[in-house]
């Protein structure tokens, strides 16, 4: 049988589920400060950070942060 709405196959099922807030996605050099072979997750005043190393050995880092945090998101991210 064919799965369903929130089926991904058998036995596995998903839901999904949209959250408030705002988010950007950052391609950078990886932090020499965090394991390379982990993903890491961080948070502090309103925003989070979740890096995922990339095969060419690089860190994609998601920046997420509320309504509070506005369009832009925080200060630090615009200037690089």
């Amino acid at each position: 049988a064919a799965a369903g709405p929130g089926q991904a196959g058998r036995g596995f099922i998903s839901e999904a589920v949209d959250l408030p807030g705002r988010y950007k996605v950052m391609v950078q050099a990886f932090p020499e400060a965090l394991d390379p072979r982990a993903v890491h997750a961080m948070g502090a005043k309103g925003y989070s950070l979740f890096t995922i190393p990339r095969a060419d050995g690089r860190a994609c880092t998601l920046v997420a942060w509320g309504a509070a945090g506005g369009e832009q998101g925080p200060a630090w991210l615009a200037e690089g």
